[in-house]
């Protein structure tokens, strides 16, 4: 959710009636609207999600909508509900609203509405930890925290690896290739790809992906922007069968590679290591100064990272979900007060 920083007194005193207001009502987004969404989102800080507004993507995504709270011609919020095709089941919300002292009653109207229009389909909203008055509002209406994304940096001189341990005596013997050995190998790929997708969806249990063939999930292996001679997997002594892979990818700055995807076949978590440790030599020695990445605490596979390298903290991105069960009571907020 989306505000410039309103006073916490304002948003205290938002009620329905307060400065002499009229009961405030949502109304379904219409094209009339865009100029002024527009112009919402874009003073709000949320210039990023006009992409959001219905028209976008009226002709794949048919149930993206988007609701609005006017006071006579003024816009005061936007609520955004959005379709992705890659985790379908449930739909992913967006609240925009002015910081005015009606703040907190733009949001709850906006609320009502999108909670109307849901049915039976889940929810889920992602907002900054620092955004306390989104937690507020979403834990009232019963959405509970579901995610925490963490989006650290590591400066590379800081990094020593430790000596590789010998491999164990019941590990399975494999051979480790970059990406850029798999090329014209489609075998190998295919292999990989579908680990790519056990993995994903072992870090995605409470919004899965899409059932999607392995020829889109072969995507992610040739993706444009993956480092190849940085990205490793490590596949069975015989044969083309992935136990395990790591990912890099390239970043914005030149000097800066992003750690990404990694995973390994039950059994297989020595080898995860070996091909994880393959890819910081390869950033070590290639002239970076600076990792990134992207951590789910959802992740079994990534998580452990945080400490492996010591990342600099960061507050993390938080995903809040309502699930289908809830969707379907009353859309009344909790009534305790705030704490």
């Amino acid at each position: 959710m989306r505000r410039e920083h309103a006073d916490q007194s304002k948003r205290a005193s938002g009620k329905a009636g307060s400065n002499g207001g009229k009961a405030l009502r949502a109304a379904v987004y219409g094209p009339g609207d865009r100029e002024d969404a527009v112009r919402l989102l874009t003073l709000c800080g949320a210039k990023k999600r006009v992409g959001m507004l219905p028209e976008a993507g009226s002709a794949r995504y048919p149930e993206n909508k988007a609701f609005v709270v006017r006071e006579d011609a003024d816009l005061l919020g936007i609520a955004l509900l959005r379709q992705k095709e890659f985790h379908p089941f449930g739909r992913y919300l967006e609240i925009v609203a002015l910081p005015d002292c009606r703040v907190a009653e733009i949001e709850e109207t906006l609320m009502r509405a999108v909670l109307d229009e849901a049915g039976d389909r889940a929810l889920q909203v992602s907002f900054e930890e620092s955004d306390r008055s989104a937690a507020y509002l979403y834990d009232r209406f019963g959405f509970v925290e579901m995610r925490r994304t963490y989006r650290p940096k590591l400066r590379l001189e800081q990094v020593i690896l430790p000596p590789e341990e010998p491999a164990g005596s019941g590990e399975r013997e494999a051979e480790i290739r970059s990406f850029a050995e798999l090329a014209g190998n489609g075998e190998a790929l295919d292999s990989l790809a579908e680990l790519m997708r056990f993995a994903y969806a072992a870090s995605h249990e409470a919004n899965p992906p899409a059932d999607f063939p392995v020829s889109v999930w072969r995507t992610f292996a040739q993706a444009d922007d993956l480092l190849n001679e940085g990205s490793f997997a490590a596949f069975a002594a015989e044969g083309n069968e992935a136990l395990a892979f790591a990912c890099l990818h390239e970043s914005e700055n030149e000097q800066e590679a992003e750690l990404g995807w990694l995973g390994a076949r039950s059994g297989c978590d020595a080898l995860m290591q070996s091909v994880d440790r393959k890819r910081m030599e390869y950033v070590l020695a290639g002239g970076f100064v600076q990792l990134t990445a992207e951590i789910d605490d959802t992740d079994p596979y990534q998580r452990p990272l945080l400490e492996k390298y010591r990342f600099e903290t960061s507050r993390p991105l938080l995903t809040y979900r309502r699930e289908a069960d809830d969707v379907s009571k009353k859309a009344e907020p909790k009534k305790e007060g705030r704490t």
